[in-house]
């Protein structure tokens, strides 16, 4: 019993004292990275265009699949004049879940590609 009421004697008190003792909470600063990521967005789209074009005039994929079903996607095009991909090698994963089944060529007939689709993530966390 005396233990519990040194604990509430304890967290009271700190929560008296801590706040006027120079320690605050730290705040995000919402407009600030909200201003970020539209100057990131930009910079993305910018730097995709161009290595849309420069795949364009060079005859390389912007977007291909190796013979292990993994994808590469072009995203830019490096300082040193090399194109850079982002890979997905989740093929496995697909297939666990069957959704292998509604790609181009897959059993369901449905021939879905993602084309024109925003994807969107929950992890069942708060929105």
């Amino acid at each position: 019993m005396k233990k519990s009421k040194l604990i509430i004697i304890i967290f009271v008190v700190s929560s008296i004292l801590l706040p006027k003792s120079g320690i605050s909470q730290v705040r995000t600063n919402v407009e600030a990275l909200l201003n970020f990521s539209r100057e990131k967005a930009i910079e993305f789209n910018e730097k995709r265009a161009q290595a849309e074009e420069y795949a364009r005039q060079n005859d390389i994929p912007i977007i291909f699949e190796n013979d292990k079903g993994v994808f590469f996607e072009l995203q830019y095009i490096s300082e040193e004049g090399v194109p850079m991909y982002y890979k997905t090698d989740n093929r496995n994963a697909a297939k666990t879940v069957s959704t292998d089944k509604v790609y181009p060529g897959g059993g369901a007939g449905l021939s879905l590609d993602g084309t024109g689709i925003t994807p969107r993530e929950w992890d069942a966390g708060g929105i």
